[in-house]
């Protein structure tokens, strides 16, 4: 993204351009300089400029869209969790990785809004926590299991067959909400399930701290 907007901006050395590389790319500065070596036509620099200005425009869309939906999250706080502590997360990487991404605050939100920490089951952050807790509501009773919870989701629905053929026009019952597609956290991998224990399920989260 430096690059590009490096480009945006006039600069036109390779040299100083491959320099903005992240330290993390692994082609070296002298592969990406050779690769930014040669004519600059006057379309493309218009539709890189065009394409990174829409960028931006949805980036803060985007920010101001999440800046409303905190306080209001905020506003629909329990009393007695304004200023509450949020309790530790078992997972000690994972809420690390949530402070080093600047998802804390939202965390923090969500639980002194719902009274259940989402984000201490695998996979999800605190967008996936958001997206379940606005569709489903902070009252997760209702699933005494993560297997009850997938169930009501119907993540695998049923397929109507007859003999050996699909029937065509049967409603497979998928539920119609954004729970499904709720995104990961960034650099999520879920790890295998320890044979001592289990996740947390809706229910027991309901009742934690």
């Amino acid at each position: 993204m430096a690059i590009g907007r490096a480009i945006v901006a006039g600069e036109r050395d390779p040299a100083s351009l491959s320099a903005l590389r992240d330290p993390r790319c692994s082609k070296s500065a002298e592969e990406i300089a050779r690769y930014l070596t040669g004519t600059w036509r006057d379309e493309h620099l218009f539709t890189l400029g065009s394409t990174l200005g829409l960028y931006d425009a949805i980036d803060e869309l985007i920010r101001r869209s999440e800046s409303r939906l905190f306080d209001a999250i905020q506003a629909l706080q329990s009393e007695e969790r304004k200023t509450a502590q949020l309790p530790a997360h078992p997972n000690p990487n994972k809420e690390r990785s949530l402070r080093s991404h600047g998802d804390q605050p939202a965390r923090t939100a969500l639980w002194r809004f719902a009274g259940v920490d989402l984000t201490r089951i695998d996979g999800i952050g605190p967008g996936a926590a958001k997206i379940v807790l606005t569709e489903i509501g902070a009252d997760l009773s209702a699933f005494p299991s993560e297997h009850h919870f997938v169930s009501w989701l119907r993540l695998c629905p049923r397929t109507p067959i007859s003999r050996v053929h699909r029937l065509k026009n049967r409603r497979t019952g998928a539920r119609h909400n954004r729970v499904p597609h709720a995104p990961p956290p960034p650099a999520t991998r879920i790890p295998p399930p320890h044979p001592a224990t289990a996740p947390p399920s809706p229910a027991s989260l309901a009742s934690s701290p």
